[in-house]
């Protein structure tokens, strides 16, 4: 709960500091250097994303599938939860979508 007087520490783009909404919502706006803001907009970013979502999905899909019986299944209790998010979260640190 934020309480009148306490100190509340944001991630910004520049663009965006200074506007009217930002005007009426913080009183007081330092810069901290060399700090940036999360990546947005380049091409990289967007790849980043697609894989991201690929990912979560896969994990689902397989952890899901873990469960269900059939020759057909070559899955089966194969993937655990939490092996399978493990490596969900080395191959996210590979391509840089997180940083350790």
């Amino acid at each position: 709960e934020l309480r009148a007087g306490d100190i509340l520490l944001l991630e910004a783009f520049e663009e965006r500091v200074g506007s009217p909404a930002w005007g009426r919502s913080f009183a007081l706006v330092r810069e901290v250097p060399d700090s940036a803001p999360p990546r947005r907009g380049t091409p990289m970013d967007g790849i980043r994303a697609v894989l991201v979502c690929g990912g979560v999905a896969a994990l689902i899909g397989l952890v899901g599938l873990k469960d269900v019986p059939g020759k057909w299944n070559i899955f089966q209790g194969k993937v655990r939860l939490d092996s399978g998010a493990g490596m969900l979260v080395l191959c996210l640190m590979a391509i840089k979508a997180i940083t350790p």
